[in-house]
């Protein structure tokens, strides 16, 4: 194994989800390789620093604030400074069910334009 593809291993490894065959491979490599082994030490002590971080809490306007950027992003609000409130959840639900039915009756015409097509075509093909 090749410091290159240790290195790509590395998270996993530290993650412990490595195949038996890879991170038995990768073991071999440590053994010979100093600069691989000074490598891990260090992630293995980066991975302990941060998981003794506290994880912040994002407060209540940030998931307002996100929520209507995706809105102004996917066009559902006009604009990204918009000042309205938030659509409640219901008014989502009814936006998402009337995309549903319009994109449900385009699929229908559209069948039906083809089935059409193909009636016509074997009738005009026997004729």
């Amino acid at each position: 194994m090749t410091c290159r593809h240790t290195q790509s291993l590395l998270e996993d490894f530290l993650d412990g989800v490595l195949s038996n065959s890879d991170a038995a491979g990768l073991e071999q490599h440590l053994d010979q390789c100093q600069s691989c082994r000074q490598n891990i030490e260090e992630a293995k002590k980066l991975k302990e620093q941060l998981q003794q971080l506290p994880v912040p809490q994002p407060g209540e306007e940030y998931f307002d604030e996100t929520t209507r950027l995706i809105l102004a992003r996917t066009g559902h609000l006009n604009r990204l400074g918009d000042t309205r409130p938030l659509p409640s959840q219901n008014q989502i639900n009814a936006l998402r069910l009337s995309e549903a039915k319009t994109a449900f009756l385009r699929s229908v015409a559209s069948f039906a334009i083809a089935v059409f097509v193909l009636v016509s075509a074997v009738y005009i093909g026997t004729q």
